[in-house]
């Protein structure tokens, strides 16, 4: 929470009110960060917690959810990247 507070008046004293095509895709960039984030949190977590404790089937379940959160979050976090590094040339 720390860190989105103080990006966010970073944004301010960088950028100010302007929201030209720079601006616009470091947020896309923004918001898929807090999406992976969410979606670590919010599905990721829950998963690991049931992983305690669970049998054999409902084990291999889990794991792939877990899997398939990693690689959706991981996904987003590429194109937080992308946006970033793209960005300043577009």
């Amino acid at each position: 929470m720390v860190t989105m507070i103080a990006g966010a008046g970073l944004w301010w004293f960088a950028h100010g009110e302007a929201f030209g095509r720079y601006e616009q895709i470091l947020g896309l960039g923004a918001v898929c960060a807090i999406a992976a984030a969410a979606v670590q949190g919010g599905i990721g977590v829950k998963a690991i917690r049931r992983l305690h404790g669970a049998d054999e089937a409902e084990t291999a379940n889990l794991r792939r959810r877990i899997a398939l959160t990693q690689r959706f979050a991981a996904g987003l976090l590429a194109v937080t990247i992308i946006c970033m590094v793209t960005a300043r040339y577009l």
